[in-house]
């Protein structure tokens, strides 16, 4: 876990012997799910979750709509206070200007997928013809992303 979460975390009166990290990178759905089953198992009813700023947006986000019902359960969802992150002025840092790019795009499909197409019970048939086209574009669209803010910057 990097500094700032833990010293967020001490910044607050946290104990440290109740931290669970879980460290699964690359898919926030996933970890939102093991999460839920985590509470569930353990009977936890609230949890803190901390995480860069604008990756805040779309973790309530899956909260709401693809972790299936989380009503029992208080999420409290806190900013790191990274340092490369400033909500006011984000576009003037390269860092924080690709990552809300990056976020924007990634809340976009979340709402498609579980907004739209697994409310009408189309997102895992979706997902399975899709899948090797989204990972072709997500490359694309990454490089290119990167690319424009970089040449922009």
């Amino acid at each position: 876990m990097d500094e700032k979460r833990i010293e967020y975390l001490k910044k607050h009166h946290f104990e440290m012997k109740n931290l669970v990290h879980y460290k699964l990178r690359g898919n926030t759905r996933v970890e939102m799910q093991y999460i839920k089953k985590f509470m569930n198992e353990n009977n936890f009813t609230s949890a803190i979750i901390v995480s860069d700023t604008p990756h805040s947006r779309r973790i309530r986000t899956l909260l709401d709509l693809a972790v299936g019902d989380t009503k029992k359960f208080n999420f409290y969802i806190v900013g790191s206070g990274a340092s490369w992150w400033n909500t006011e002025h984000y576009y003037l840092n390269k860092k924080a200007k690709a990552f809300a790019w990056q976020e924007s795009i990634k809340l976009v499909e979340v709402y498609a997928a579980f907004g739209i197409l697994n409310k009408i019970g189309l997102y895992e048939s979706v997902r399975k013809v899709m899948m090797p086209y989204y990972k072709y574009v997500k490359k694309k669209i990454g490089n290119a992303t990167y690319f424009y803010l970089k040449s922009t910057s």
